[in-house]
């Protein structure tokens, strides 16, 4: 066990991914029992073990697709019936991503947020596009972002905010972008920018503090307008503003 919290500190000071598996139930004969414990790294290296056999080659084929979109799940296996195995039990197994990246989360894949998303594929970011519209992606081609065809509600309700959370909201509409304040505006970030002229960000503040839904010091925490003003023009100079935006915050 103390390996594997030693190759987590590797993991993380390295700023590398990997992901954590713990067999949580387990019924029957299994090779595995409650407690045990494996690491997978991004390159299939492992260290501890959840029981061996097919059930790790499973579980270990489950970390490799988790590390790609980050997040966790819970697999659940009848050995007999979902592997061959000969064991007889059932086991079920958390995984969880571990990852020392900054997570940014763009709302919008319009024109903004797709410049956008180019722009910060190769930084130091665990980078999330998401909008719900039907075949918004198509054509897109990357290994590296992550591209969400969800409703935004869905999404933030499923996702971990903390202190390292980026959050950019370039959606298709003012309702859209309000919406996505009120399901975050409580959350913890470390840098939170939305769309938008200060007339809108002078009727969004109105709107949430006369409905009692953020209190003043709450919102303007919010960067709106978004990004570094260098008088950009074009969904391709204002990408590039907001990128600098989001290095200028995250290298502070």
């Amino acid at each position: 066990m103390t390996e594997i919290f030693s190759k987590i500190t590797e993991i993380i000071n390295n700023r590398q991914s990997a992901v954590i598996a713990t067999v949580v139930a387990c019924s029957g004969s299994t090779p595995g029992k409650i407690g045990f414990k494996m690491l997978v790294t991004a390159g299939g290296s492992t260290v501890g073990t959840v029981g061996g056999g097919a059930v790790e080659n499973a579980v270990i084929k489950k970390c490799l697709e988790l590390i790609k979109t980050s997040g966790s799940e819970l697999l659940k296996y009848n050995l007999v019936r979902d592997l061959g195995m000969q064991c007889g039990g059932q086991m079920e197994i958390f995984i969880e991503s571990i990852s020392s990246k900054n997570k940014l989360y763009i709302f919008g894949a319009g024109h903004i947020g797709a410049a956008l998303a180019r722009l910060v594929e190769n930084l130091d970011f665990d980078t999330y596009i998401i909008d719900d519209r039907k075949n918004i992606f198509d054509g897109w081609i990357t290994k590296k972002l992550k591209l969400v065809n969800e409703d935004y509600h869905e999404f933030i309700s499923k996702r971990d905010f903390d202190d390292s959370t980026y959050i950019v909201s370039v959606t298709r509409s003012h309702a859209a972008d309000l919406d996505i304040i009120r399901l975050c505006i409580h959350q913890k970030f470390a840098y939170f920018g939305v769309i938008g002229s200060r007339r809108k960000a002078e009727e969004m503040k109105k709107v949430l503090i006369n409905g009692s839904e953020a209190t003043e010091e709450q919102f303007n925490k919010i960067d709106i307008p978004l990004g570094l003003d260098i008088g950009a023009i074009g969904p391709h100079e204002i990408a590039i503003s907001i990128a600098s935006g989001l290095i200028k915050m995250k290298n502070q």
